[in-house]
C-alpha cells in the first residue's frame, strides 16, 4: 500500500483504513494510528474518526497526513477532508469528522469480537482487545478438512470427493458438507441420487441463527435427525439446499453467524465438528466456495481447521493461492495466535510434461518454480522462531544447528495430471464415484498427503522392542553396532562377518544383471558411500553366486571365484591375503609371485596409457600365477582360464590411497584411466570373457581420470553407482536399528516400497515422528535428519547416516525425558555437529589436497582477529583465505560448498559447516532453508 495509491471514492478510503487496522501492509507499523484512535467509519459522505477522551487532535491530523499524504487537507475554516479522484465537488472531497467518545463507549468499541472475513468492512477498529485463540476442538470430536481454491474450475470439488473416497477405502466414516452456496456441485450430484433430502446446510445456518440456546443444541439435534437418512455407504451428505432452486435465496449466510455477538468467530466449525461427533464419523470434509468469499471465510480462516488449497498451473491460480496463504497467516499474526495447522496443496490438471517422474519430487523448470514460490509464501506467512524443544519440554532459541520448522520444510502437496474422463463426469452419483475411483486419484491423494491428513495411517508393521532390556541398554546396543559398522573397513572378518549388509539398489542391480555373465563394472561413489564395505562383502562371499544369493532369489549360473587385487589400507591385510590364497587354491593355481602392488605402483613410471593397461592386467595375473617363460603374466593367466572351466572376478578398491595426487599428477591420471576405461574395454574383447572385473572408485577421481566423454562413461555404469537416495538412507537407518536388536520389525524387504507416511510410522520408535511432539511445529524427524546430513544437492552418504545413529544413541543414554523414542532430540542435534567434525577429519586424512584447503579455512576461523568465515560467502572471501581457483573448484566437486547462481555466493551445508568452524551469516537462514528444501526434493 502506498500513500500515492489512487483514491477514486469513499470505498477506497475504507479499504485503506481496514488494511492498516489489520496490519496487511509492510508499512502498517509506520501508519498505525495514535493510541487514542478507537475506530474510523467511512460513509459515502464523510469519514468519522472515534477517539478516546483527552486524545490530542494534532496527533490524529498527523496520522491522517501520513496515511493519505497530499490528499489530506487540514483547514481550520473549510474543515478537514480527503481529496478523491471523482469528478464534482460532492464526490471529490470526503469530509473528516472526529467524535470524542466517553469511557464506556471506548470500552464497548474495544470489546467488539473478531470477524473472520476477506472483504473490508467500512468500519476499521483500532486498539481492539486481544482475541483469545479459539478453543481446540474436543479431542474425541472429528477434525474438519476444508477444501478451498482461489478460482473455480480447478477441480476442487473433485478433490474433495476423491479424498472422501480415500477415507472410506480405509474404513473411515465421513460427513461430506457442500458449503459452496453459489455453485453447489456436490448438491447437484447428490440430487440425482436423493431428490428430496430432509436437511441441508442452509437449514443448519437458519436454525443456529434462530436457536435461543447459545450452544446451538436445538439446531444440532434437528440436524442429526435430518441427516440420518442422507447416508450413502460410509458417507453422510449435507447438501447446500434441500431444493436447488432455493440456491438464489440464502437468507442466513455464514457471516451472519459470526456477526452476532452471541456466537464466537468460528462457531460454525464447532457446530460441524459436534455434528460429526453425533453422527459417529471420523472426519468432516467441507467443500467451500472459491475465491475471497465471506461464504468461506468463517471456516477457511479458522486456525484449527485442516485446509487443502486446490490450484492448477495457471498464473492466476498460483498467485491467488499465494494470496490465500498470506491471508490465513495474517489472521494468526494480527490476533497473535500460535501457528496451528499449515495448509496443504493439490496441484491439479497438470500437463503430463510438468508431472514429476515416479519417485521424484521435482518436475520441469516451471513446476519447480511454482512449488518454490508457494513454499516461500508459506514460510513468510507462517514465520516461526527456530526454537529447540529441550528434553524437559522447555524451549530455547539457537542458531546452531539449523532447525527446519514445519513451514520451512515446504507445503504438504499432491500432484495430479489432467484426466480426460473426469472432465465429463456423470451427474449420477454412483457413476461419478466409480469414475473417480478408476482414476486412482483417491489412492494418489492418500499416499501423498497421508502424513498431513487429520487421521494418520495405521502402522504398517509392529514396532515392538525387546522387553528384556531397558531403554538405555537398547541405546547402548545401537551405539555399539552402528559404531562397528562405521569402522568395519578396518576390522577383521570375525568382527563383521555376521553383520550381513543392506542390499541397496546399486548392489541389487549388480547382482541381478550378472546372473549369467561375468560383471565388468566400475562402481562410482563419493567418500562414505560404502565402497569399501561393499568391496568387503563381495570379497568375503568367495564366489559370485554366493554374493548374488545374499541379495536375490534369482538363480545364478556364475560360480566365478572372487579375487581381491587392491584394497584399502584400512582393510584387514591378513584377511585379504587369505582371501587371495583361497581363490588360488580353489581355482587350481599352484604357485604365484608374491605381489607387492603398492611398491610396484610407485616404481612404475610410464606415461603410456596401454603400458598402464598391461600393468593392471599383470597385477591381476601376479595375484594368482607365475608367468610362463617369455610371456606377459596376464597372457599366462588368460591361457590358463581359457583352457579350463574356471572363471575369476578381480575386485579393486583403495585407489585414492594408491594415487594420492590424482588431481594434479598426470601420470596417476593416466594410470587411473587405463584401469577404469582401457582394462574393461580389453577384457570385453577376450574370447569367452573368462575374467570379470569390479572396481570401486571415488567420483572425484573419475572426474580427473576421464577428461573426455566422461558423461558417456558414467552413464554406462550409472546403475551400479553407489549413490544413496533419501529413501535408501531411511531404509539403512531402519536396517541398522533392527540389526542391532535395539528395535524389532522396523525393517523388512518391503521397506523400499513404503509410502513416505509409512516410513515415518516405521521409524517413529527410533527418532519420533517429529523432533518435538507429534503436533509440534518442528520438522518431521525423517526430513530433518537427512536434510542436515545431506549436501545442498541432496546427496547423502551411508557412513554419515550410520555414524549419526551411533553418536545420537550414545548421547541419548541416561536421557529420561524422551522415553517415547530411542534417540532423544537433543542428542540428535549434538550428533549432527559431531558427525560434521568427524567427516571433515576423515576426509582430511584420506585426501591431501582437501586437507590443505581445510587447514586454510580452519586457520581463518581460529584467528579471532580476522573473524570466522561466514556462510554464505563470496569467491573473494574464499580467495582471502589463500584458496586458489582450482581449490575452490575442488570444494565444489566434493559437495563441500554449493554456489547459488542467483546470489553468486557459496553456501556450506551443515554436514561440513560445523566441522570447518564456519558460522552462518546473519539473515542467511531463509536462503539456507530454501536450499535444504530443494536438496530434499532432489534427494528423494
Amino acid at each position: 500500500m502506498s500513500t500515492a495509491e489512487l483514491l477514486l471514492n469513499w470505498v477506497d478510503v475504507a479499504r485503506r483504513l481496514w488494511m492498516v487496522s489489520h496490519g496487511t501492509d509492510a508499512e502498517s507499523d509506520r501508519l498505525s494510528p495514535p493510541k487514542g484512535v478507537v475506530f474510523a467509519q467511512t460513509f459515502w459522505d464523510r469519514l468519522l474518526v472515534g477517539v478516546a477522551p483527552n486524545t490530542e487532535l494534532k496527533d490524529v491530523w498527523g496520522w491522517l497526513s501520513r496515511l493519505f499524504g497530499p490528499r489530506w487537507i487540514h483547514h481550520a475554516d473549510d474543515g478537514n477532508a480527503i481529496l478523491l479522484e471523482a469528478q464534482g465537488e460532492s464526490l471529490n472531497r470526503l469530509p473528516v469528522e472526529v467524535e470524542e467518545l466517553d469511557a464506556d463507549e471506548v470500552g464497548e468499541w474495544r470489546k467488539v469480537p473478531f470477524h473472520p472475513r476477506f472483504t473490508p468492512l467500512r468500519t476499521a477498529r483500532f486498539s481492539r482487545e486481544q482475541e483469545p485463540p479459539p478453543a481446540d476442538l474436543l479431542p474425541d470430536h472429528p477434525p474438519i478438512l476444508a477444501f478451498h481454491s482461489f478460482k473455480g474450475g480447478v477441480g476442487r470439488t473433485l478433490c474433495a470427493l476423491a479424498t472422501t473416497l480415500a477415507y472410506t477405502a480405509h474404513h473411515k466414516k465421513v460427513l461430506l458438507v457442500d458449503a459452496d452456496f453459489e455453485a453447489p456441485g456436490i448438491s447437484f450430484l447428490f440430487e440425482k441420487r436423493m431428490p428430496d433430502p430432509d436437511f441441508a446446510m442452509a437449514d443448519l445456518l437458519t436454525m443456529i441463527h434462530a436457536d435461543p440456546d447459545p450452544k446451538g443444541d436445538n439446531a444440532l439435534a434437528s440436524a442429526k435427525k435430518g441427516i440420518a437418512g442422507q447416508r450413502l455407504g460410509d458417507v453422510y451428505i449435507l447438501p447446500c439446499f434441500r431444493h436447488l432452486q432455493d440456491s438464489v435465496s440464502l437468507e442466513i449466510r455464514p457471516e451472519h453467524l459470526v456477526a452476532s455477538t452471541v456466537h464466537p468467530p468460528f462457531f460454525l466449525s464447532d457446530i460441524l465438528s459436534r455434528l460429526g461427533k453425533e453422527l459417529g464419523v471420523d472426519v468432516v470434509i467441507v467443500d467451500l466456495r472459491a475465491g475471497l468469499s465471506d461464504l468461506s471465510s468463517p471456516i477457511i480462516l479458522d486456525p484449527r481447521i485442516k485446509r487443502i488449497l486446490v490450484a492448477n498451473a495457471s498464473g492466476q491460480s498460483i498467485r491467488g493461492t499465494q494470496f490465500l496463504i498470506q491471508e490465513i497467516g495474517k489472521v494468526l499474526k494480527n490476533n497473535q495466535w500460535p501457528v496451528g495447522n499449515l495448509p496443504a496443496l493439490i496441484l491439479n490438471q497438470l500437463p503430463g510434461t510438468m508431472m514429476p517422474k515416479k519417485g521424484e519430487s521435482g518436475g520441469d523448470e516451471r513446476f519447480n518454480a511454482i512449488l518454490e514460490s508457494i513454499n516461500k509464501t508459506l514460510e513468510q506467512a507462517f514465520p516461526q522462531q527456530s526454537e529447540l524443544t529441550k528434553d524437559d519440554g522447555t524451549t530455547t532459541t539457537t542458531e546452531q544447528p539449523l532447525i527446519l520448522t514445519s513451514a520451512e520444510e515446504g507445503i504438504a502437496k499432491a500432484y495430479l495430471s489432467y484426466n480426460e474422463p473426469l472432465a465429463a463426469l456423470s451427474d449420477e452419483w454412483e457413476d461419478a464415484m466409480e469414475t473417480i475411483r478408476d482414476s486412482l486419484i483417491p489412492n494418489k491423494l492418500w499416499e501423498s498427503l497421508q502424513l498431513w491428513l487429520p487421521i494418520k495411517s495405521e502402522p504398517v508393521s509392529s514396532v515392538a522392542t525387546s522387553t528384556d532390556e531397558t531403554l538405555d541398554e537398547r541405546r547402548q546396543r545401537l551405539c555399539a553396532f552402528a559404531d562397528k559398522l562405521v569402522t568395519a573397513e578396518g576390522t577383521s572378518e570375525g568382527a563383521t562377518k555376521d553383520m550381513d549388509f543392506l542390499p541397496i539398489l546399486p548392489l541389487t542391480n549388480l547382482a541381478n544383471d550378472h546372473t549369467s555373465k561375468l560383471p565388468i563394472v566400475v562402481s562410482i561413489g563419493a567418500k562414505g558411500a560404502g565402497k569399501t564395505y561393499s568391496y568387503l562383502n563381495i570379497a568375503r562371499s568367495g564366489r559370485w553366486n554366493a554374493f548374488v544369493k545374499k541379495i536375490s532369489d534369482d538363480r545364478c549360473e556364475i560360480s566365478a571365484f572372487i579375487l581381491p587385487v587392491l584394497w584399502s589400507k584400512n582393510a584387514d591385510q591378513q584377511e585379504m591375503q587369505s582371501t587371495q590364497e583361497s581363490c588360488r587354491k580353489h581355482a587350481n593355481f599352484q604357485k604365484h609371485l608374491k605381489l607387492e602392488l603398492y611398491r610396484e605402483l610407485s616404481g612404475f613410471t610410464s606415461d603410456d596409457l596401454y603400458e598402464w593397461r598391461d600393468f593392471w592386467a599383470n597385477a591381476i595375473a601376479k595375484s594368482l600365477i607365475d608367468p610362463e617363460d617369455s610371456c606377459q603374466p596376464y597372457e599366462s593367466l588368460i591361457k590358463h582360464l581359457q583352457g579350463g572351466t574356471r572363471q575369476i572376478i578381480a575386485v579393486f578398491d583403495g585407489l585414492e590411497e594408491a594415487f594420492p595426487q590424482f588431481a594434479k599428477d598426470s601420470r596417476q591420471q593416466t594410470a587411473l584411466r587405463a584401469l577404469l576405461q582401457e582394462l574393461p574395454n580389453w577384457l570385453r574383447t577376450l574370447p569367452g570373457m573368462p575374467l570379470g572385473l569390479i572396481i570401486f572408485v571415488r567420483q572425484d577421481m573419475v572426474l580427473h581420470a576421464i577428461p573426455q566423454n566422461r558423461t558417456q562413461f558414467t552413464d554406462k555404469f550409472k546403475s551400479y553407482a553407489l549413490r544413496w537416495t533419501w529413501q535408501e538412507a531411511l531404509e539403512l537407518a531402519a536396517w541398522v536399528s533392527d540389526k542391532s536388536t535395539a528395535t524389532k520389525n522396523l525393517w523388512d524387504q518391503k521397506f523400499a516400497k513404503l509410502s513416505e507416511a509409512d516410513r515415518s510410522t516405521c521409524l517413529k520408535p527410533l527418532w519420533g515422528y517429529k523432533l518435538g511432539g507429534d503436533e509440534s511445529n518442528e520438522a518431521v524427524s525423517n526430513n530433518w535428519v537427512l536434510s542436515v546430513l545431506s549436501d545442498l544437492r541432496g546427496r547423502i552418504q551411508g557412513r554419515d547416516v550410520v555414524r549419526f545413529l551411533s553418536l545420537a544413541a550414545k548421547e541419548s543414554v541416561r536421557n529420561t525425558k524422551s522415553t517415547d523414542r530411542l534417540l532423544a532430540p537433543a542428542a540428535m542435534r549434538a550428533a549432527i555437529q559431531q558427525c560434521s567434525q568427524k567427516k571433515v577429519e576423515e576426509i582430511g586424512e584420506e585426501n591431501a589436497p582437501l586437507k590443505e584447503v581445510f587447514d586454510k579455512i580452519k586457520d581463518r576461523t581460529s584467528a579471532k582477529s580476522q573473524g570466522a568465515l561466514l556462510s554464505p560467502c563470496t569467491y573473494d572471501d574464499l580467495g582471502s583465505l589463500g584458496l586458489k581457483r582450482e581449490q575452490v573448484e575442488l570444494l565444489e566437486e566434493n559437495g563441500i560448498i554449493f554456489l547459488d547462481p542467483g546470489e553468486q555466493k557459496y553456501h556450506f551445508p551443515e554436514i561440513f559447516r560445523h566441522g570447518l568452524n564456519v558460522e552462518r551469516a546473519a539473515g542467511a537462514r531463509p536462503k539456507v532453508v530454501s536450499l535444504l528444501r530443494q536438496a530434499r526434493n532432489q534427494g528423494r
